[in-house]
């Protein structure tokens, strides 16, 4: 069975920012970087993300961002991809999607489609 605690891990960091104002939302902490690396380390990413994008119709932000509470595992692992690719496209995109809660929303239903339970706060 596929395994991804170790991304699961930062829900708790971003319940957290969620908390708290988005003034210090424009820089990208080491936590946030290790968050980035960790979709790669546990390879939860999608190479043909774009075309899976495509597949399921989500032609842009909004689209991409009403679609990950109920993604499936395929488009969730698009929806991972795309976020993390998109800061070397656009500078401040992660801290845009953060500041959305798209990344809070992934991780939340990534604990969904592979059971883990809510962290201990």
């Amino acid at each position: 069975m596929e395994t991804y605690e170790d991304l699961y891990a930062y829900l708790p960091y971003f319940e957290k920012r969620a908390a708290e104002s988005y003034v210090n939302h424009g820089s990208c902490s080491d936590e946030m970087n290790a968050f980035i690396a960790s979709i790669e380390d546990v390879d939860f990413v999608d190479v043909h993300y774009n075309e899976t994008l495509d597949k399921y119709d989500i032609p842009d932000h909004d689209a991409l961002k009403r679609a990950i509470p109920q993604a499936d595992p395929l488009l969730l692992r698009a929806a991972f991809t795309h976020m993390m690719r998109a800061e070397r496209f656009s500078e401040g995109a992660w801290a845009e999607y953060e500041k959305q809660g798209m990344f809070l929303a992934a991780l939340k239903r990534l604990g969904e489609l592979f059971g883990y339970p809510p962290p201990q706060k």
